[in-house]
Formats: C-alpha cells, structure tokens, sequence
C-alpha cells in the first residue's frame, strides 16, 4: 500500500510527503482516498512500523555484515 501511494504522490506530482502516514494524507487531501478511511490506512503503517521494530531489533548486526560486504566489493 505505501508503494501503491508514493506511486500516485509521485505520478501526480503532489507534494512530498514526510512520512508515510502523510503521503495517505495526501491522497485524501486529493479526494482519492475517503476521509473515513484515512485513520485506517494510518494506523496500517503504525502497525507496518511496529512490526518492522520488532523483527528486526536484535537483527541490526545482519545489515553491519552486509554493509562491510559491499563495501568490500566495490572497494569503499
């Protein structure tokens, strides 16, 4: 869904949303989301966040390795 809205922000040439809660608040700003299911599609990000936190709280040592593993390969 967050791709779907930066897809049509961008398409549209509307503004640039500052997060990505704000970019469905765009799309109502524009009519082509629904005023009653903006708090929805918010609290969808909300919880995408959560997850997201939560996955990969103790994972952040896999991005260091795969960081030094480009860096290595593109010699940075």
């Amino acid at each position: 869904m967050i791709d779907v809205c930066k897809h049509i922000v961008s398409r549209l040439n509307l503004r640039e949303p500052i997060s990505y809660a704000d970019c469905f608040e765009i799309l109502e700003e524009k009519r082509i989301v629904s005023e009653e299911n903006l708090d929805k599609y918010k609290n969808m990000v909300k919880f995408r966040n959560l997850l997201i936190h939560i996955v990969f709280k103790d994972r952040l040592s896999d991005f260091d390795s795969f960081i030094e593993e480009i860096k290595k390969a593109f010699s940075l």
